[in-house]
């Protein structure tokens, strides 16, 4: 299996290398962010609308095995690629991903985000879409 460091190698090796390639196209460390941040919504929004609302076909099953790559990535990763991508480009320590949706709510109401309890919530939401995904499956 890979060491903890080698997989902080390889998350720097990515950061890196995604700098780089926006770079070229925005000049601008802050645009390319916004541009990860697009592409990350895009593809976890739109298979987690289908997974949650979706019929269960051919695609729905494509999009639960994309869903269950996403999760082993987050495992390997520790936490989400893109979100670390993201932060690092706009250059903000607070930055979740589209957890934030989740996350902003709750600081406002006084509960403060730690990694720990991101995590916490983020396996919940997992375990509540594995959920979600094993009943609309197991339904029909």
């Amino acid at each position: 299996m890979f060491t903890l460091t080698q997989r902080k190698k390889h998350t720097q090796l990515i950061i890196k290398n995604t700098q780089q390639m926006l770079y070229q196209l925005t000049q601008n460390d802050k645009q390319s962010g916004f541009i990860v941040v697009i592409f990350h919504w895009l593809i976890i929004g739109i298979p987690l609308l289908y997974l949650l609302f979706g019929k269960v076909n051919t695609l729905y099953y494509l999009l639960a095995g994309l869903a269950y790559v996403v999760y082993a990535l987050q495992i390997y990763f520790n936490g989400c690629i893109l979100a670390r991508i993201e932060r690092h480009l706009l250059d903000t320590p607070q930055w979740w991903g589209p957890w934030l949706v989740l996350f902003t709510p709750l600081e406002y109401i006084g509960l403060y985000m730690t990694a720990s309890l991101a995590n916490q919530l983020i396996n919940g939401g997992i375990l509540l879409l594995t959920s979600i995904i094993f009943y609309k499956i197991y339904r029909l």
